[in-house]
Parts: C-alpha cells; sequence; structure tokens
C-alpha cells in the first residue's frame, strides 16, 4: 500500500510542489513595479554627482555612459 501511494505521490503534481520546491520558489521575487531604465538612472546619476561635486564618482558614471554608447553604435556599424 505504501508503495501504490508513493508512486502516485511521484508521478502527480503534489510531489512537484513539495517543501524543497516551494523553498525554492518562495526566494523568487516578484515585483509590482518595472525596473529603472540603468540608461535613465545612469543620466540621473550623472546629474546628482554633478551637483554634489563627487568627481571620482561622476568620473565612473560618465565611463560606463560611453562605454553604453559606443557598444550601442558599435552594434549598429557592424549591421
Amino acid at each position: 500500500m505504501l508503495s501504490v501511494l508513493s508512486r502516485r505521490l511521484v508521478s502527480s503534481r503534489a510531489f512537484a510542489f513539495s517543501p524543497v520546491v516551494a523553498n525554492q520558489v518562495a526566494r523568487v521575487r516578484y515585483y509590482s513595479a518595472e525596473a529603472q531604465d540603468i540608461h535613465t538612472r545612469l543620466k540621473s546619476d550623472v546629474k546628482i554627482f554633478m551637483r554634489s561635486k563627487t568627481q571620482p564618482d561622476l568620473n565612473v558614471v560618465k565611463g560606463i555612459l560611453s562605454d553604453i554608447t559606443y557598444a550601442s553604435k558599435a552594434t549598429a556599424n557592424a549591421k
């Protein structure tokens, strides 16, 4: 009887929702709002760092924006 029950559990959907699987599913985050575009966020960070006069942070963000711009133009030229 136990082997029949265990076979039914393995073949049924009840096995898919075991505590191990439920624990992994619980780790997934679902957000109600979309994440801000990285390019938009970096542009706003440039303004913030210019106002706060933190040159090292500003240089990093400008470098990243430059790399993004260069990569987008390089892929457009490659086509």
